[in-house]
């Protein structure tokens, strides 16, 4: 209980079970503990209430957060857009409770919908994953992610680069606490 980051995980909200186990070998012991459950999402604000979101609404508020910073940076708002959506989509992984977070094939390019390949000179993905982080996707989820790709240098240089234009995006939530999201960032050629 004295460390901050085991107390966080110790006190968080919506956890159900925990296990422990401890093992001792040539003189010394291990001990682990887990904790289990669909828990909350994780960048929910005091007296926030978890509201679920529908794509469209995910889409737009990730947008925001994105062009509230690039706004920040004195750059010019990036857009939505359906086609980079879909990309974000098909990257999804198939089985909510794989290992992977997304299997990204050589040419992105080939991932968008017919006859719009020409219209993008660049495609960039960020994905990211969270376990015990509610059961819905919400406002909170997104700004957990956006926030955390926004302090990795090579993700915050896509998201406020002058080669990124618009932005689609694309959640799995499997109801039990695991989250995944799959943002692409692509130049729309003019």
């Amino acid at each position: 209980m004295n460390s901050p980051g085991h107390r966080q995980n110790i006190l968080a909200k919506g956890l159900e079970s925990f296990g422990f186990g401890i093992i001792g070998e040539d003189g010394e012991q291990f001990a682990v503990q887990t904790f289990a459950g669909p828990g909350v999402p994780l960048a929910l604000r005091p007296n926030e209430e978890p509201v679920a979101l529908s794509p469209a609404e995910q889409l737009s508020t990730a947008a925001n957060i994105i062009n509230a910073e690039r706004t920040r940076e004195g750059l010019t708002p990036i857009e939505t857009s359906d086609s980079l959506d879909t990309v974000a989509q098909l990257l999804l992984p198939k089985d909510q409770y794989g290992e992977m977070i997304m299997e990204r094939p050589d040419n992105l390019f080939h991932l968008l919908p017919a006859g719009t390949a020409t219209d993008w000179t660049s495609i960039e993905v960020m994905a990211g994953e969270c376990g015990g982080c509610g059961v819905q996707p919400t406002e909170a989820d997104i700004r957990y992610f956006v926030d955390h790709w926004l302090k990795d240098q090579q993700n915050r240089r896509t998201l406020l680069g002058f080669g990124t234009s618009h932005i689609g995006i694309s959640m799995l939530s499997n109801g039990e606490g695991r989250k995944i999201l799959i943002a692409v960032a692509g130049n729309h050629s003019e």
